[in-house]
């Protein structure tokens, strides 16, 4: 090959790879073609808030209902009266002891209910009113000592105990058991709840010969 025709080769093949380059030169700074995808626009933090800051709820707000006015009846000063006495809870209304009976209970009572020497009272109830009174809310307790410890209840008073209502003119009667050792018999009371408004009963007695 002549000189000439090699001089001639390297300038065609330095020029192709001028032309390379350039057309990649082009490509790379040239803006992206319509349709093409175009980088996000970052948008810049908010400088109040912080990225682990979590704004919370804003609760519901429900008023809060204002309880409903009560008028409190005062029963007034308990009634206290030997225990063989009757008593006279309100004009028209009496109750008495009727009856002390002693007796040892079982466990098969009631169950979970203490087993020992225990007592039945009787209780009885007379309406000379003109109306019925009602009785749901009645209820009697006993205690005993100096201390006024509470004897447990045994039984079932809801089916032994008074009669839901008692009407004019008539006398009902109801029997609740509590255990009470034989030890404790000296002072006792036994306390009866009966008409809601009027004082408590307190019938104050010995029930060691019983």
């Amino acid at each position: 090959m002549s000189r000439n025709k090699v001089i001639a080769v390297v300038v065609g093949v330095v020029a192709v790879g001028a032309i390379a380059l350039v057309i990649a030169l082009w490509n790379f700074a040239a803006p992206p073609q319509a349709g093409g995808s175009t980088p996000s626009a970052t948008v810049p933090a908010d400088p109040s808030t912080s990225p682990s800051e979590t704004v919370p709820p804003t609760p519901s707000e429900w008023p809060t209902p204002e309880p409903g006015a009560t008028d409190e009846v005062d029963p007034g000063e308990p009634i206290e009266v030997e225990i063989d006495e009757d008593a006279t809870i309100a004009d028209g209304v009496s109750a008495r002891i009727t009856g002390v009976r002693s007796f040892d209970a079982e466990d098969s009572e009631q169950p979970g209910q203490l087993a020992g020497p225990a007592v039945e009272i009787t209780i009885e109830v007379t309406n000379n009113l003109d109306d019925d009174i009602d009785l749901t809310g009645a209820s009697v307790n006993v205690d005993y000592g100096d201390d006024r410890t509470p004897a447990p209840s045994i039984g079932d008073p809801v089916a032994t105990g008074l009669p839901s209502s008692l009407a004019s003119g008539k006398s009902a009667s109801g029997e609740y058991s509590f255990s009470l050792p034989l030890d404790v018999r000296e002072h006792v009371r036994v306390i009866l709840d009966l008409v809601s408004g009027e004082p408590q009963v307190i019938f104050v007695g010995n029930m060691t010969g019983d």
